[in-house]
């Protein structure tokens, strides 16, 4: 259970698929608060000082596990550098471009963002692989 937990914060392990979604429910669970803490704070009224601190750490936890869990994916998989690149990029470039252009890039975000963290999960691990020629 130890290592499982390391694979979260870590960058030099490898898990396989159902690790990997285990720590992508984590992850996204960081996110779901962020974006709670973040309505919360502007639904009050405009004369209260609002605190951004919760969505700051629920967001920066979220990308820290999401990395941490798609590097150690795909190593597990022997994948090279540049998936992961597109990988974790991939997102995070979506959700900027949804914030800014909301009307065009909002519904090709909600598509495309699910597809992007369940990319990982398509690798064979690299056990199943070895005997290939």
């Amino acid at each position: 259970m130890g290592h499982w937990l390391r694979a979260l914060v870590g960058f030099r392990y490898r898990i396989g698929p159902l690790k990997y979604l285990l720590g992508l429910v984590i992850a996204l669970g960081f996110l779901f608060f962020a974006v709670g803490t973040f309505v919360e704070a502007n639904m009050r009224p405009i004369d209260s000082t609002g605190n951004s601190t919760p969505t700051a750490f629920a967001l920066a936890a979220f990308a820290w596990v999401h990395t941490a869990i798609t590097v150690n994916r795909l190593r597990d998989a022997d994948m090279p550098w540049w998936v992961g690149v597109v990988v974790l990029s991939g997102p995070y470039a979506l959700a900027a471009l949804a914030v800014l252009y909301e009307a065009i890039f909002f519904i090709p975000a909600l598509v495309a963002i699910p597809l992007f963290f369940a990319v990982p999960l398509i690798f064979p691990r690299r056990t199943e692989t070895a005997g290939a020629p």
